[in-house]
């Protein structure tokens, strides 16, 4: 039964404001409320410091420490709220005359302290690695976290190869525009590259190393005398040009724009340093981007560069740097999320073994990952979520199955994300937040 409150009670008037406060009681020292109230944030209002007229029966106390005060204006109140900050001196320091912008800059403050304590924090960072049409799965995974509400938490991204497309399609933020593309896929999309022209090409490339020219050679002679031989090898994965076409269609660049100006995102390339010698391709160059302060044109291309598959995709340049795909390099490219986040969803395309225990090695080489909470999801059944075959492989039918195997293993696995929504986090004590200041103040 819902309660009623009189319409001039102070129950009433306050009854909206219960998230504000909440995230207001994470401000736990009048030390905290100087940094909160720094120059740089606020610019929404002439916020120059003001002594008050009194009124006092004109507002309502919302909050308080160390003698500074939060009051909400009763005046008007159902139609503009109104807030103001007075210091211990009873001067006011700021206003608001939205709760919407108020709640958000409290909770963007608060999450800082929330991460620079690592308590128990609800912003979530998450892994998109990189396996070709196996990607479907994570879309699976994203509507069980679309049902919980959780991808609503999730501010930091990071992706390689496929999972650069899927964290384009997860930071657009429509699930249903995302499960629509990935069906959409046929692999008649595939493309099969003209195997003389490919090798042609790799000859080129290896002309340094004489004996690996020479037996392209032989191959591409064979081939010649053969035609029917070099019609049965072909090198395909998805065509750039459909993918960039799939990119246009289902992506709205003013969406990604928007999102993107809340959230970290970043994808993994693997750099061939100019003028390598053949024997450097089998050597790792990661190179992480951020997508911060790129427009869509700029991060489309490197959604299709961090994809360009050896072999099937061309050598593509990015940044000034030559790069194939990232997954060549970090195909669990965590590390660019953990000076940010402390709990991280890592979405792996490959069954839990030997080959991802090592793979998930590599890219947790030198971390403490004691001090992270990360919640994995492997696929649970091998059968076209294992080789090669399967990452080259895709049609709608394997979409929905994959999909639907990424939703029941997300349910199944991720349990301790699920206990960790229902828990609430413990506020802190003036000392433990004081502790963090310095760290909190150089941030915001």
């Amino acid at each position: 039964m819902d309660v009623l409150y009189p319409v001039n009670s102070k129950e009433f008037r306050l009854r909206d404001d219960k998230e504000l406060m909440q995230e207001l009681s994470w401000i736990t020292s009048g030390a905290l409320m100087e940094v909160f109230l720094s120059p740089q944030h606020h610019k929404s209002l002439p916020n120059l410091p003001t002594a008050t007229l009194g009124g006092k029966q004109l507002w309502d106390p919302l909050w308080a420490v160390d003698g500074w005060h939060i009051q909400k204006c009763r005046v008007l109140g159902s139609f503009i709220p109104r807030y103001r900050i007075l210091d211990p001196k009873g001067v006011r320091r700021a206003w608001y005359l939205s709760r919407k912008d108020f709640t958000r800059d409290a909770r963007l403050f608060a999450n800082i302290i929330r991460q620079k304590l690592v308590m128990r924090d609800f912003r979530y960072g998450i892994v998109f690695s990189g396996g070709g049409g196996k990607g479907a799965y994570q879309i699976g995974v994203w509507k069980y976290l679309h049902e919980l509400g959780i991808d609503q938490k999730i501010h930091g991204v990071s992706g390689a190869s496929v999972g650069a497309l899927n964290s384009l399609l997860f930071l657009q933020g429509d699930y249903k525009k995302a499960e629509d593309l990935w069906v959409a896929i046929q692999q008649d999309d595939f493309t099969h590259t003209d195997p003389l022209n490919y090798l042609k090409a790799i000859l080129d490339f290896l002309s340094p190393a004489p004996r690996l020219s020479s037996l392209i050679k032989q191959l591409i002679e064979r081939m010649q005398n053969n035609p029917e031989q070099g019609r049965n090898i072909s090198f395909s994965l998805f065509s750039q040009k459909r993918l960039r076409e799939l990119i246009d269609t289902y992506i709205d660049s003013d969406q990604v724009q928007n999102n993107l100006s809340d959230k970290l995102v970043y994808s993994m390339l693997c750099e061939i340093p100019l003028g390598a010698n053949p024997a450097s391709l089998f050597v790792k160059y990661p190179y992480v981007c951020c997508w911060k302060n790129r427009d869509f044109e700029e991060i489309r291309e490197l959604v299709l560069t961090s994809a360009a598959f050896p072999g099937a995709y061309p050598i593509r340049t990015f940044d000034g740097r030559v790069c194939v795909d990232g997954g060549a390099a970090d195909n669990l490219p965590v590390t660019p999320l953990l000076k940010e986040f402390h709990h991280i969803i890592v979405i792996h395309l490959n069954p839990k073994g030997d080959k991802e225990e090592k793979a998930w090695a590599h890219a947790t080489h030198k971390v403490q990952t004691d001090t992270y909470h990360f919640y994995h999801v492997y696929p649970s059944k091998a059968v076209h979520m294992d080789n090669l075959a399967d990452t080259m492989t895709v049609n709608p039918e394997l979409t929905q199955y994959r999909m639907a195997l990424g939703y029941h293993d997300a349910k199944e696995q991720l349990q301790s994300l699920v206990e960790h929504e229902k828990s609430r986090m413990p506020v802190p004590n003036g000392a433990q937040a004081n502790a963090v200041l310095p760290a909190v103040r150089a941030i915001w």
